[in-house]
């Protein structure tokens, strides 16, 4: 194709997805041949990538992990920039994931090795059969039987159904040794030498450990019930090989250096872009396809690349299907900052974007204090409370799916915790002081003083607050976000991650000189690596080559 004039490419989002389509368009063919510009709408780049330090200590309140090293364009970037070491301050997870901490149960009970470690080892043997897609003589324990189709929209295709249809036939198979010696939960506490705990016998902890897992995999698919989501599509997600590993000097310093790589001005901050006009006549007047409009946009150009959350898109579509994401705008109403397309999208990218799940998941970081001697580092197992049950029942609902409160590193005074779905909503609403108040109610319905410790011994002279630092993310009452990352729910497949992904208009409604007017980059558009930073960057790479493409540039 030849170029009659120089096109003008609009990038929405200064996010990883749009950094990386900048990246690409400005390193194949310079500033000579295309004109672009991304347009963000926060003071910042990066998105849902946000470092931070706490206490002088550098922490994520976002995207936390490279997702395997071997192959990832993050990690690479990472490496080549010398973000992979920091000499100056500690970071979070510098030295791993708390994978071996030890497991406490409500009401102060150390759950044994010997309990707890068949049961993860079994949870983790279900997912990696999904994960490794193995044929339907190995599924036996969620379709009935061999050689039964499911159907999409079946209940049964939920990923948690799944889990829990393997924890029955666990708990099944160990029933049989329920009364020997060496299966006794008061003879498993005696080798700790621990007493026995009301509310607590073998089968319940071995139910307890399962669920906790149940709750970690809450924050890793963002779902806020595992029922929810697609078990066909979650063996469609892969992963590089390799450790997954954080960036020492914060994921931040990637987002900066992709920004860096840019030509000075390209980037234009608190560009709230409130509409995008598109299919407009582009006659002999000499004015282009799409019209971007806001307070202080109004910006015309041959394409646009649209980066926004899946969140952000959902809350555009009326009548839209409720997912977590939604549940958010009911619960804290917040001032839209993206008003929609005109005309609106064609019924195909709603239909797909109405189906698609996409979640809230938030981290909260706290600072012990000085007077705290002993750090929490460990594993949660809740009894099976929930919300509303329980009545003057001292722990918060909202903390009962909580997998873990884990130190950041072996030295660090700073605890981490997740929460997802309804519980993460919740958390952002309360104050500091009311989750500050919540963990600690937590704490001592483990059986934990954090001004006593194990030892029981208290300073009846030190007045110090137990927590005396906090940073929290607010992912889900964010407009700019909606929520924090994608998934599959049951009654959508992998196939509504290529619609969403597919540009307008269609082949069969676009002219020659009206193609590829919008098209749609961001985690949620990749099929394969969605709910990823590095699914973002592809996302951004792939956009910004079928534009390359398009004017024979590539």
């Amino acid at each position: 194709m030849s170029i009659a004039r120089k096109p003008r490419i609009a990038i929405v989002g200064a996010g990883m997805a749009g950094l990386s389509a900048a990246n690409r368009l400005i390193e194949a063919c310079g500033p000579t041949q295309l004109d672009f510009v991304v347009l963000e709408a926060s003071d910042r780049a990066g998105g849902r990538i946000c470092s931070a330090e706490l206490h002088g200590e550098r922490v994520e309140k976002g995207a936390t992990w490279i997702h395997g090293m071997e192959g990832s364009p993050v990690y690479a970037i990472a490496k080549q920039i010398g973000a992979m070491e920091d000499k100056e301050k500690p970071w979070e997870f510098m030295d791993g994931f708390r994978h071996n901490s030890a497991v406490l149960a409500e009401g102060g009970l150390v759950v044994p090795p010997s309990l707890a470690g068949p049961v993860v080892k079994m949870y983790k043997g279900l997912l990696a059969k999904v994960q490794n897609r193995m044929k339907s003589s190995d599924m036996i324990l969620l379709y009935g039987h061999v050689g039964e189709e499911p159907k999409h929209g079946d209940f049964t295709r939920g990923l948690g159904t799944y889990l829990r249809a393997g924890l029955e036939e666990y708990l099944a198979k160990n029933a049989k040794n329920s009364e020997t010696t060496s299966a006794s939960p008061s003879a498993l506490l005696a080798e700790l030498g621990q007493e026995p705990r009301p509310n607590w016998d073998l089968r319940s902890l071995q139910e307890a450990v399962f669920h906790s897992q149940g709750h970690l995999e809450r924050t890793v698919t963002a779902a806020d019930d595992l029922d929810n989501v697609d078990l066909e599509s979650y063996s469609e997600y892969w992963e590089f090989p390799g450790k997954h590993v954080p960036i020492p000097r914060g994921y931040s310093s990637v987002v900066q250096e992709l920004a860096n790589r840019l030509p000075e001005g390209s980037i234009v901050y608190n560009a709230k872009v409130e509409s995008i006009v598109w299919g407009r006549d582009v006659g002999g007047s000499g004015s282009r396809a799409v019209l971007l409009k806001g307070p202080d946009v109004n910006v015309e150009a041959d394409h646009v690349i649209v980066t926004v959350s899946l969140g952000v898109l959902k809350s555009v579509i009326k009548n839209c299907n409720k997912n977590d994401a939604d549940s958010v705008k009911d619960w804290q109403p917040q001032d839209p900052v993206f008003h929609g397309f005109q005309p609106p999208l064609p019924s195909r990218k709603t239909d797909a974007i109405s189906r698609l799940g996409f979640g809230v998941v938030d981290k909260m970081l706290l600072h012990m204090g000085s007077g705290v001697s002993e750090i929490p580092n460990f594993k949660l197992v809740f009894t099976g409370l929930k919300h509303g049950d329980g009545g003057g029942d001292l722990i918060p609902w909202w903390m009962r799916k909580t997998y873990a409160m884990f130190r950041i590193h072996k030295q660090s005074r700073v605890v981490s915790l997740w929460f997802a779905g309804k519980e993460a909503i919740t958390m952002e609403s309360l104050s500091d002081q009311e989750v500050t108040q919540g963990v600690l109610d937590t704490l001592s319905g483990f059986g934990m003083d954090l001004k006593k410790g194990t030892n029981n011994s208290l300073d009846a002279g030190d007045n110090s607050p137990e927590i005396d630092g906090i940073l929290r993310s607010d992912w889900g009452r964010n407009p700019l976000f909606w929520g924090s990352y994608s998934y599959v729910p049951v009654g959508s497949t992998g196939s509504d991650i290529d619609v969403l992904a597919e540009p307008l208009p269609y082949p069969e409604d676009q002219s020659s000189n009206r193609s590829l007017q919008i098209l749609f980059a961001g985690e949620a558009t990749e099929r394969h690596y969605y709910s990823t930073t590095h699914g973002a960057y592809l996302s951004g790479l792939r956009e910004a080559d079928r534009l390359l493409r398009h004017y024979n540039l590539l």
